[in-house]
């Protein structure tokens, strides 16, 4: 039956609120019954478009905006639309094209510019992405959208404040958005503070039994705080949603593997491998899968095959970090490495004229660092250290890094800047860093900071806390390189997808620290890994000697202190000390023989 352009009208619009008040199965089912009478129709086809993408269906959602687009080129809700699916795959640069085109057709339109700014957070430019998204705020304070994406930019670079502070923003403006709801429950269970997240993502879980995003974000949640069976009930939920769901399949392998269910987890591993498929063909959701069968294929002890995906996955985070501007630079801690060598009696000469400056030894708690590669035994050293009644478990803690850019300019690093800075600003400095620890570590003597690669920043370390106490994290660096290699970093750890960044940032590693065990001699304590779990009480006594903490069996039981652990150790720290992992490269010793040949002088 034909329809009067006026009724095609109302017909469309009836079909555009159903998709904007979440109801897509409504929408798609008037926009059929539209495009059955206008196949080619710009706007039909537009909103196919986007029904098709909020289903996650990018190859379709593609075809269905470059078709509206061959019939009106300058539609702008299309050319937005192509450059979010752009953005999706991975296309980084090309997607910001064709947002930065939407915008010659609708100017201000904040859904376009939202999209911009986050585009540009994705090829590395955090800074001016952040701009973009807080002139959308500024401009548009009710469009929620922004305050959500601006949450996400400021989690991604760790300002975890900030990230906190936009998203309750982004709340008051819009109270109902479930995904801010999620993530702000997130940021704060990152922060650490006191309150509690877990019974309100419960609720939020219950109020929306049918989102496996929200169940998913449960289910890590309960495995930080060490609540395994309460996780696989919810893991178990979200495949009663979609039995094939990979991500929920390879979180359920991991916590049975953890409870030691073996029966249930080889039907498990089975459906990871035989029937899971990626959520759409989206990069990301392609890596995930990769990482998701590797795993389970690794569990199943099918090494080849494991490091095979392993390896297919690593090649699509590179790449998607390379075209996005963010790929591995050596160069920079190249240069830090020879300015901190250029001045090695000058470190010396410092920490002994800042030692016996009183108003740099009575801060009101004591800091541990412990550093070095990751993956090298960090989390289990903070969790030993944390069991004690009287250190509390800072996790990561940015700030360091953070500041060491700083007091960084375009051509010289911060090591020229900590010799200018007097006595005073290296105690303000100190107390602004102990004010970033998370709530749960508040009143505790000692606190220690597990950030592996503040070994960069030792020497800003310890103009600013001369009395630290300095632990390093060694272990086999074979194995800490195939630990790397396997773990899912996304572009956090850039070096961490392709086997000759890893040799050539773990030589730089073993180099710095050479220089700065020459520097400080004794000052490090020099940990091995395998060395603490073959003697795990002898280690743990030599650790706690070295701080200065009276011995305590609880240090022994670690694993059930119920600290909280948001790093890709969780699981281990939750299980007893185990020595599989030592010698873990040997299964996959052919695969690894690039790497081996880079490093095996450090071996």
């Amino acid at each position: 039956m034909a329809l009067t352009p006026a009724q095609m009208g109302a017909q469309f619009q009836k079909a555009f609120e159903a998709f904007n008040n979440g109801d897509l199965t409504k929408a798609e089912n008037i926009n059929r019954k539209l495009l059955k009478l206008a196949p080619n129709h710009p706007d039909l086809t537009y909103l196919a478009g986007i029904i098709a993408h909020s289903r996650k269906q990018v190859d379709r959602a593609e075809g269905l905006f470059r078709k509206s687009l061959s019939a009106n080129p300058n539609n702008p809700g299309a050319l937005s639309g192509l450059g979010y699916v752009l953005r999706d795959r991975g296309q980084y640069d090309e997607a910001l094209v064709q947002l930065q085109r939407a915008t010659q057709f609708a100017g201000k339109d904040p859904a376009i510019w939202n999209g911009i700014g986050i585009t540009l957070h994705d090829i590395g430019q955090s800074r001016k992405g952040a701009e973009i998204l807080n002139g959308v705020i500024r401009d548009n304070p009710r469009f929620g959208p922004a305050f959500e994406n601006l949450g996400r930019l400021y989690v991604s670079t760790g300002d975890l404040q900030r990230a906190k502070a936009t998203l309750e923003s982004g709340l008051d403006v819009d109270p109902a958005s479930v995904d801010m709801r999620k993530q702000l429950l997130i940021v704060k269970h990152q922060i650490g503070t006191d309150e509690d997240v877990i019974t309100p993502f419960k609720e939020l879980a219950a109020q929306n039994p049918s989102n496996s995003a929200i169940l998913g974000g449960l289910v890590l949640l309960l495995i930080d705080e060490g609540l395994l069976d309460e996780a696989l009930k919810f893991a178990d939920q979200a495949l009663r949603i979609d039995k094939n769901n990979f991500s929920a399949l390879a979180q359920k392998l991991k916590i049975l593997s953890a409870l030691g269910k073996s029966e249930e987890g080889a039907r498990t591993r089975e459906r990871l491998i035989r029937y899971s498929k990626p959520v759409s063909d989206a990069v990301q959701h392609q890596e995930d899968w990769r990482y998701a069968r590797a795993e389970a294929y690794e569990n199943l002890k099918n090494y080849d095959a494991a490091f095979e995906e392993y390896t297919k996955a690593n090649i699509l985070i590179r790449d998607r970090n390379i075209k996005s501007g963010k790929g591995y630079n050596a160069e920079i801690f190249e240069n830090v490495k020879s300015q901190i060598a250029s001045h090695h009696t000058a470190f010396q000469d410092r920490l002994e004229e800042l030692s016996r400056i009183e108003m740099l030894q009575d801060y009101d708690q004591q800091a541990i660092f412990v550093m070095g590669m990751p993956r090298s035994g960090t989390t289990l050293l903070e969790q030993i250290l944390a069991a004690h009644p009287n250190v509390g478990g800072a996790g990561e803690l940015t700030w360091v890094g953070d500041y060491a850019e700083r007091l960084s300019t375009p051509d010289k690093t911060w090591v020229d800047a900590i010799f200018k800075l007097k006595p005073d600003e290296l105690r303000k400095m100190g107390q602004d860093y102990l004010l970033t620890a998370p709530a749960r570590v508040h009143g505790k003597p000692w606190m220690v900071d597990k950030m592996p690669e503040n070994f960069w920043q030792l020497g800003l370390i310890l103009s600013i806390f001369p009395n630290a106490k300095i632990i390093h994290s060694k272990r086999n660096p074979m194995d800490t390189c195939l630990s790397l290699y396997f773990q899912q970093f996304s572009n956090v750890i850039l070096y961490s997808a392709n086997l000759d960044d890893l040799a050539r940032h773990y030589r730089l590693y073993h180099e710095m620290m050479d220089i700065w065990s020459d520097i400080y001699g004794s000052r490090i304590f020099q940990n091995q890994y395998e060395e603490l779990t073959g003697d795990f009480e002898a280690g743990c006594r030599s650790l706690l000697d070295h701080v200065g903490l009276e011995w305590d069996d609880a240090v022994l039981r670690f694993n059930k202190s119920g600290n909280q652990v948001k790093t890709a150790s969780k699981f281990q720290v939750r299980q007893k000390v185990y020595k599989t992992s030592v010698e873990k490269w040997r299964r996959y010793e052919a695969q690894l023989m690039p790497l081996y040949e880079q490093i095996k002088d450090l071996t």
